[in-house]
């Protein structure tokens, strides 16, 4: 017999329900004694007072003597709503476990513990209560099989798992059922071939991953098919020459990437295929001497870089192709003497 007058506990399993039987003194149904640590590194628990929750006239969210919860417990969000409910044994979670939504009550997971770890089939539920995912945990890791629910109740993704880490085949959908990606994992990492693709069914991006990392020609399209962007990647950077394009085919930029950084020179074009602006990149940052052209084709601007700074002398253009104004850049700012002019070349 326990000091708190508990004489025995006997706890029957009824596939996912869970019925309790405690035998209490008939003053011990209106008070129980439940331990409490103290404060302190190296506290004890200790006993005092305190009115017991009492549930189908069982006492339920109890502690042992060594302050460690047992038995039935419900746990409840500060709304009122219940958040779990299940049993404790030896402070551990055991048997079937379900957990609910804050905001409407309704069910969002329920599996089974062992010994305090996931074990068996696992659900997971959208607040509608459409299945959201249901897989397998072994040992308390996912293993096998699992899949991923839309709200709408379409698939969103399907793969599997091994020692809790996605291995093999992974497929991903759009909420109308199109696939958006598939490839495959090699110890929860990204392997080989993966493609993404727009929900209207075309491809937006192919490339290689080694070890997680991209590696070697990557391509990115519009969702009209036409190409986005081209180059490559070595350990996750882009490194070597990058090529970008408008909607409509047309080339949009391109240059040299070292080591994710912009270097060397590069071109920028303007929807029609017209040059926008042609210069040099170091370490990512506009270096030296960069022209920038109207639409037209006509020059708009020409002066130097320093760190992405403008420096020394700029000069600005009319449509006409005649000078507008001129003048010094240091470190990015005006000075000195800047001269003015009208279209006609005139100074003002």
């Amino acid at each position: 017999m326990y000091g708190c007058g508990i004489k025995k506990m006997v706890i029957y399993f009824s596939k996912q329900n869970i019925k309790m039987k405690i035998i209490i003194t008939e003053e011990q149904k209106k008070k129980l004694f439940i331990p409490r640590r103290q404060s302190g590194e190296n506290s004890k628990w200790n006993q005092w007072n305190k009115e017991q929750p009492v549930k189908d006239g069982i006492r339920i969210n109890q502690y042992n003597h060594d302050g460690i919860k047992t038995g039935y417990w419900e746990k409840y969000w500060f709304n009122g709503n219940i958040r779990s409910k299940g049993l404790y044994v030896d402070g551990k979670e055991e048997g079937i476990w379900e957990e609910y939504y804050f905001t409407n009550g309704n069910l969002l997971s329920k599996g089974l513990y062992v010994d305090g770890k996931k074990e068996g089939i696992w659900e997971y539920y959208h607040s509608n209560g459409n299945i959201s995912s249901k897989g397998l945990f072994k040992d308390g890791k996912e293993e096998g099989i699992w899949e991923e629910y839309w709200l709408n109740g379409n698939i969103s993704s399907k793969g599997s798992y091994k020692n809790g880490e996605k291995e093999g085949i992974w497929k991903e959908y759009h909420t109308n059922g199109n696939i958006s990606s598939k490839g495959s994992y090699k110890d929860g990492k990204e392997e080989g071939i993966w493609e993404e693709y727009y929900s209207n069914g075309n491809i937006e991006l192919k490339g290689l991953y080694v070890d997680g990392n991209r590696e070697g020609i990557w391509e990115s399209y519009w969702s009209n098919g036409n190409l986005f962007r081209r180059g490559s990647y070595k350990e996750d950077k882009m490194d070597g020459i990058w090529e970008f394009y408008w909607f409509n085919g047309n080339i949009r930029a391109k240059g040299l990437y070292v080591n994710g950084d912009r270097g060397g020179i590069w071109e920028w074009y303007y929807s029609d295929g017209n040059i926008r602006s042609k210069g040099l990149y170091k370490d990512g940052k506009e270096e030296g001497i960069w022209e920038y052209y109207k639409e037209s084709g006509n020059l708009s601007r020409r002066g130097s870089y320093k760190d992405s700074k403008r420096v020394g002398y700029w000069g600005y253009y009319h449509e006409n192709g005649n000078l507008k104004y001129r003048g010094s850049y240091k470190d990015g700012l005006k000075e000195g003497l800047w001269e003015y002019y009208k279209d006609s070349g005139d100074k003002y």
